[in-house]
Formats: structure tokens, sequence, C-alpha cells
């Protein structure tokens, strides 16, 4: 009797078999956890998940009522297999139709379809050829051994070469043999002794490989085949973490979206194309920090459609750009089950362009209030810029009314000089004109892209505060055929409007003040990397022009601008962010055809991972991030330095002026990652939330 043999790795068992070539003609391969993993543990929710989407097609029963028909059905068909001398096996054709047949009252055909369709999709998104696969069975090949595949399945023979296939396998295979097949398993000895039957070899000149102990090693070996046990430490610890992830999410709070996202990055890890461009990393984060969330939001934004049911999504240039890629890649993974769906326009609409439009009606100081929230403010100055009036024009009437320098800061919007200067006839009036102007461009704009075509349509931005919608409005509402605009954000603030009078009309789906949920709160907390993550390459608009054949096109920053240089010496690192996402999405949709889980699922694990990035980010975070050039488009040509300095350790025991010296800093928690441990940043985070607690959120 041969001897039993274990081995750890495909690097092991190449070396095994290096050393005995001349002693075999053919090696032998288990296929699921052997040649092929699993992303998604344990395999039996691959069936309930079957059973979800049956239920949903037939609309009247329970998932568990379904599920348990399967199971009724199937452990019939085993019964039965046993009576007839066979072993405890069955085939998932009898077994489909016996399904439906009990579920339906009748075998029918576009049901029987659909469940192996669904099966065989679902079973593809999950398995994948375990790393150095490929590699071993072509070198065995090359020496000549025949490779064939043997595996107790419920399966066809065809379904499991068809999977094989899908991984990159069925050339590698010269033939599979399935349990369901022939009514024998492995684990009794009798297919394996089918095979040697079926291929004509002496159990001698044979090697089997797999992960189970019986089937794979004990029942071979005593037929005088030689057993090797597969036994990858890694992978058994992997479907052991996967498989309690599982039995946790059944629970609730962050356990689904934890599962969610093991499958995801299993997927990733097995993308050869991921690990090549994740030696980036720009690319990485992207996929591993803002691909998480961006693919969450577009998540919830699929959900609002599919509720509210707008006719047009109209994505706003510049932050827009991301999601309106995102959007544009779903629709390609879901090529017929997207037809209703809104369709996208993406739009250069630009906070400066709306708001020069919504003064046709003047400019009250509840409107101008808003350039003063720009941190680097110049009093008038800044005012005019954010609403794109020439400050040349103004520049007379704002010393008549004591504002000699119109650059110079004003800390109060109220201030005397500031409401006489809007208080002026001959200043509104002249506003009033630029106004009328620019409402008519923007309109002539919006007009060409179908948006008064619409009885409602949504708004896709990063956020913050709504303010191209509310301009939007102010612009536009008296018109007859103003539409029913639902504005859906990464995150909403509100800090500057409130959400002025819209309601659910306007939403942050990843963070939302109104909610108070401090769970959302690192969101706000570096504002920046999400701009930066989502923005497009291109500048902002500064306004409109008539085209070619009537059109109205949009006017860019030149790139000749100062802060326009700094974006474009970053544009490279957002393009590794982007390429990221965009990776991340494909297997992000996989995850969600898996497991059926929705946005309010995962969104509270999505929130812990953001929680880690923002405030306790890493050193080599923190040296890429902040490289990068953050644009203040806020009516000042001002580019935002995200880099600063580190706090020492003396700062810790001295917390008032430590929060002084943090309190304007874009990302305050960058300042800890340099220290060896965690306590430091996690103490200042436990006292930033105690302070914007006492100050409301």
């Amino acid at each position: 009797m041969k001897r039993p043999h274990r081995v750890l790795d495909f690097v092991s068992l190449r070396a095994w078999l290096e050393a005995r070539l001349g002693q075999y003609d053919c090696v032998s391969f288990d296929v699921f956890d052997t040649l092929l993993a699993r992303c998604i543990e344990p395999p039996d929710d691959l069936q309930r998940r079957v059973a979800q989407l049956l239920a949903s097609r037939l609309g009247d029963m329970s998932v568990d009522h379904v599920l348990q028909c399967r199971r009724d059905v199937e452990w019939e068909l085993r019964r039965a297999a046993l009576l007839e001398g066979q072993d405890h096996e069955c085939h998932f054709d009898p077994l489909v139709e016996g399904w439906v047949t009990r579920l339906t009252g009748s075998p029918e055909p576009e049901l029987i379809r659909f469940v192996h369709d669904t099966e065989r999709t679902l079973e593809t998104l999950a398995l994948f050829a375990k790393p150095g696969v490929h590699a071993l069975l072509d070198w065995l090949k090359s020496k000549g051994l025949r490779v064939i595949a043997v595996s107790d399945m419920y399966l066809s023979h065809d379904h499991v070469m068809a999977l094989l296939e899908d991984a990159g396998l069925a050339g590698h295979v010269d033939q599979a043999y399935v349990s369901s097949e022939f009514g024998l398993g492995k684990y009794s000895g009798r297919l394996h002794a089918k095979v040697l039957e079926l291929e004509g070899l002496a159990p001698e000149r044979v090697v089997h490989v797999g992960d189970n102990l019986v089937s794979d090693m004990r029942a071979p070996l005593q037929l005088g085949i030689q057993g090797l046990f597969l036994d990858e430490k890694h992978e058994r610890l992997r479907r052991r973490k996967q498989t309690l992830s599982a039995e946790m999410a059944r629970v609730g709070g962050m356990w689904p979206g934890r599962r969610f996202f093991e499958i995801v990055d299993f997927r990733m890890e097995h993308d050869p194309a991921c690990q090549e461009a994740f030696e980036d990393f720009y690319h990485y984060y992207g996929a591993h920090v803002l691909g998480p969330a961006f693919s969450t939001f577009l998540m919830g934004l699929l959900e609002k459609f599919k509720d509210v049911k707008p006719e047009k999504v109209f994505f706003l240039a510049r932050d827009g750009y991301l999601f309106e890629k995102l959007y544009a890649r779903w629709r390609e993974l879901e090529p017929n089950g997207m037809q209703n769906w809104p369709e996208p326009v993406y739009v250069y609409a630009s906070r400066r362009v709306v708001a020069s439009a919504s003064v046709a009606e003047g400019l009250s100081p509840d409107q101008a209030q808003v350039a003063f929230y720009n941190p680097k403010q110049q009093g008038l100055l800044s005012v005019l810029k954010t609403f794109g009036l020439p400050a040349a024009d103004y520049e007379e009437a704002a010393r008549e009314h004591g504002l000699a320098d119109i650059a110079e800061p004003l800390h109060d919007w109220r201030d005397p000089r500031f409401l006489a200067f809007l208080a002026d006839d001959s200043v509104q009036t002249r506003i009033k004109s630029f106004g009328e102007a620019a409402r008519e461009r923007l309109q002539g704009y919006f007009e060409q892209h179908g948006f008064f075509e619409c009885t409602r349509v949504a708004l896709v931005d990063i956020g913050w505060n709504g303010t191209i919608q509310k301009f939007l409005r102010d612009s536009f509402e008296s018109r007859p055929d103003y539409p029913d605009v639902h504005g859906w954000y990464f995150a909403f603030l509100g800090a500057i409007h409130g959400d002025f009078g819209m309601g659910d009309r306007i939403e942050g789906l990843i963070l939302d003040v109104r909610r108070g949920d401090p769970y959302e709160r690192a969101v706000m907390d570096f504002e920046e990397i999400f701009e930066q993550g989502a923005r497009s390459g291109e500048a902002t608009t500064l306004g409109y022009r008539d085209g070619e054949g009537g059109r109205v096109e949009p006017v860019l920053k030149g790139d000749d601008a100062p802060d326009r240089q700094g974006e474009l010496a970053c544009n490279p690192m957002i393009d590794g962010f982007q390429r990221g996402v965009l990776d991340h999405l494909g297997h992000f949709h996989a995850a969600t055809k898996l497991t059926g889980y929705g946005f309010q699922d995962i969104k509270p694990y999505v929130l812990a991972l953001l929680e880690r990035a923002v405030a306790s980010p890493t050193q080599e975070e923190v040296e890429h991030i902040t490289r990068l050039v953050h644009t203040e488009d806020f009516g000042h040509d001002h580019t935002l330095s995200i880099s600063l300095e580190p706090v020492r350790y003396l700062d810790v025991f001295a917390p008032r002026s430590l929060f002084r010296k943090l309190r304007h800093k874009p990302w305050k928690f960058a300042a800890f990652a340099h220290f060896g441990w965690r306590l430091p940043a996690w103490l200042f985070r436990m006292a930033y939330f105690h302070l914007i607690t006492k100050r409301g959120f």
C-alpha cells in the first residue's frame, strides 16, 4: 500500500512530483478547493442565493420555503441512489426539474433554464483558479503527463468543464470525472476505481491530489493510488474566517459589509491585472479606500433611481465625473437589467456659472454670504468672483460705500458698508443685467441637454451644500416646465443654505448632517480626498459661449492659471485613484450578485473603513496623499495645501494649543501618522469628537 503524503502548497507539490516523474503517467486533481477556490464561503450560500432569486421570480414564496423544497428533492434523489446500490450522489438536472415541479406543480422549462443559468453564473463569479495552478499544469503537460480532474459534485460533467474553462483551466485538463454522472463518490473509492477503469490506468501509475483527507488521500491509497493531501493552511484559515463572517452577517451591523468586502478583496487578490496595477500607490488606494466608498455610493444611488424613477440623471462637472463613469460601467455590467434606468448626462455646471445666473433678479445679502465661507475670502472681491461679476465694474461703487479696497477681508457679511453696496440701485441694475445674460446662456445649455423636457430629474455630485441645485432652482423655478429635481450627493452638509426647503429632495447618501450620525463624520473630516478622487482632469467651468450650429459650449479655466497648474501636476495621481476605483467596481458588482446585499447592509462597514482611512492613516498614505494640490473653487484662485507639520509628543500634553494648531488644517489626523503607535491619534480623535459633540454635529 502507498504511503500517505502531505504537501503544503503547489510549489512543494511540484518538487515532490519532480523527484518522481518516471513513476507516474497521470496526475488526478480534485476540483473545488484544490484547483479552484471560492471567493464566498460557505459554498451552500450560493444555493441560498439561487433560492432568493427564484423566490423573487415566483413572487409569492419565502426564500426559506423555496430552499427547503430544494433540500427535500435533493435528499430524495440521494436516498433513491442508495436504494439502487449507488453512492449518496445526485445529479443537478433531475434535482432542478424536481425542485421546479415541487414549487409550481409542473416542470416549467423557463424556470428550469433560469435555475441552470443562475447557478452557472454564480459559480463562475465565485470561482478562481488558485495562484500557481496554471504554471503547475503547464509544467505537467510539458512533461507528457496526463492531467485529469475528479470531483464529488452534484453538477454535471459539462457544467464542471465549463467552470474550469471560465477559470482558464479547460485547456490544461484532459478529462473530468464527476460523481453525479456515475452515482459514485470519491469517498467510497468507487469513483476512483471507475476512473482507473475508464482511463485504462494501473493504480500505481496515478497520483491523486486533493484537500480532503478521506476522499483525496485515504480512499485512493486503499486502491493503490498515491494520494497527496494538499494542506494549505492559509486557505483553511481564509475559508474559516469567511464562514465566520457569513454567520455573523446574519446578526447585522457591520458584519454584512465585512463579509461583502472580504469577497471583493479575494477577487482582487486573484485578478492578475489588479495585482500588477497595485504596485502604484494611488491605484491601490483607489481600489481599497475610495473604491468601497464610491461604489457603495453608486449602489445607494441605483436604489434611489429604482424608487424615484428620474428620466435623466445629470452628473455635475467636475466632481460628478467619476460617478458618471461608474454609472456607465455598471450599465455595461448589467446589459439586460438597466434598459429602464435614467439616461446619464454629464453637464458642465460649476458653482460659479449657476451662481451668475442666480443674480438675474439681483444679489441679496443672503445669496452673497456664500462667499464668506471661503477661509481665504477677500471680502467684496470674493463675492464678485463667486458670482462671476467683473470686479472692475464695481470698484467705483465700492469706494462710494467705504470699501476702498475691494480685496479687504470682511469678517461679517452684515458689514454696513457691504450692505449699503448691495442696496445701491445702480449696483443692482448692473448685477441684474449681467445675471440675465448669464441665465440666458445657462438656460440654453440645459435646454439642449433636455433638462426642461423631463418631469423628474436627478442631480449627482460629490456635495457638499447643494449650491448648484439651489441656484438652479433660484434661476428657473418660475418656468412652468421646471422639473421635479432630486439632488443625491456623496455627502450633504447644508452648512451654507441648510436644505433650502428641499427636504427629502436633497440627500447625502454616505454623509448627511441632518441624520446626526457620528459614524458618518469621517467624510466631513477630510472632504478634500473625496473631491480629488472624484474630479475630472479638466478645468473648472467659467461660463458659456455660442458654438457651432447654435449650440452652447462651456468655457473652461485656462491651463495657465496658477491653481490649474497645480491640478495638472496632480492629474496622473488622480488617474491612478480612478483606475483603482473602476477596477474595484467590477469586483464589487460580482459581490452584489453573489450576496444580494444592498446599500444599508454594507454602509456601516464602509463608514468604518473611511474612519480608519481618515482618522488613522498610515505614514505611507500621508506621504503620498499630501503631495496632492487641492483647488478651492470658492470664488478665489487658491490652492489648499494638504500637507502639515507633524505633531510632536509634547504637543499631546497641551491639547488647547494642539487644537488651535490643527483647527484649520484639512486633514488634522495626518499629523499623528509618524508616531509608531496609534494611541496619540486615537486620543485626539476622542477629544475631537467630544468637542464637536458639544458644539453640535
